[in-house]
């Protein structure tokens, strides 16, 4: 039976404009993709941001004008899409997997991991995000685990690090994202003058490109985290060889979805553990489930993920990801499918 197609383009808009080293950002356009079989439909999204990551928009809509009308040949043409048209990929990917899980009345989580032999998890972890450090200290913590992004001053870094310390003590993991603006010498002092912290990583300290400059690092007690520079399985692969990052930060949506993000989980698991990081892409509600499920299909509940990103829109026509979050943890939903709903008919 033939399976229908359909692309709708939606415009995010950011409740404040996001301030990156790369640039603010106030709204970002993702397509959600549809495909129907009778009355069973499944969503998927395709999320690229350009100058962040993913292919190209004009890409990425080139290859979802030519989507097969038959699931296997559908996840065929995914597939030979590799790393020309990730975002793609992974929206084809999704909306059939959750297609297929409604049709047979399964959470996708659980019908993601019956497909791998793994457990699903029902609860996820939550890293949440701190959009101004500098007034988070004076509210009560709601979470085990907050990041926030670096002012590009390392001397104001560690003196926010020091501050939400003091408030939170050391119950409480923090995550800084330099988005590439600190040197090496700024890790250097920093992980002097925050020893004894909570800090869980630093992500990204250096920019693309200067990874090898992270091996003077080995001599500090500076945990750190890579999430641009894994703009390819390739150079994920390169990273896990050389030891470059203790932790991988992964956009699953930028790399194709549910099996790059099982790849890389066991390429991080084999001879040098790495931990891995699911973040969102600033994505709706259907990415950001996306991610969720997956998550929890592979097990990963040991780690806070950065998903938690839906109150930075404005116009995100669902109120979650399809899970609860309860004392800092995710509660993933028992209906079929996503478990959350695109208003579009």
């Amino acid at each position: 039976m033939s399976l229908s197609w359909n692309i709708f383009p939606h415009d995010l808009h950011l409740s404040s404009p996001l301030r990156t080293l790369r640039g603010s950002i106030s709204q970002r356009r993702v397509w959600l993709v549809q495909v129907a079989d009778n009355d069973v439909v499944g969503w998927g999204e395709a999320s690229p941001l350009p100058g962040f990551g993913g292919e190209q928009p004009e890409d990425c809509l080139q290859a979802l004008a030519s989507i097969p009308d038959q699931a296997r040949a559908a996840l065929g043409y995914a597939q030979s899409l590799g790393d020309r048209a990730p975002c793609a990929a992974a929206a084809i990917r999704g909306a059939l997997a959750d297609r297929s899980a409604r049709q047979r009345g399964l959470p996708l989580a659980r019908q993601l991991a019956a497909a791998t032999g793994s457990r699903p998890s029902s609860r996820l972890r939550c890293n949440a995000l701190l959009v101004d450090p500098r007034t988070a200290s004076f509210s009560p913590p709601t979470h085990g685990c907050y990041k926030w992004k670096s002012s590009g001053n390392i001397d104001a870094d560690i003196a926010t690090a020091h501050q939400l310390s003091e408030q939170w003590g050391t119950e409480v993991k923090q995550r800084i994202d330099a988005n590439g603006g600190w040197s090496i010498d700024d890790c250097r002092r920093f992980a002097k003058e925050c020893q004894g912290l909570a800090i869980d990583y630093v992500e990204q300290p250096l920019p693309v490109g200067q990874e090898e400059a992270l091996a003077a690092l080995t001599e500090v007690q500076l945990r750190v985290g890579l999430d641009e520079s894994l703009s390819s399985l390739a150079t994920i692969g390169r990273v896990l060889s050389e030891c470059w990052a203790e932790v991988l930060v992964i956009k699953m949506q930028w790399l194709g979805g549910f099996p790059a993000l099982r790849q890389i989980v066991h390429l991080a698991q084999a001879r040098h553990p790495r931990r891995v990081v699911v973040s969102s892409t600033l994505d709706s509600c259907i990415g950001r489930a996306h991610a969720l499920h997956a998550c929890a299909a592979l097990g990963l509940d040991h780690e806070f993920h950065g998903l938690d990103t839906g109150a930075l829109l404005a116009n995100d026509p669902s109120d979650g990801e399809g899970a609860t979050i309860t004392g800092g943890d995710w509660r993933l939903p028992e209906t079929s499918g996503l478990g959350v709903e695109w208003p579009i008919s």
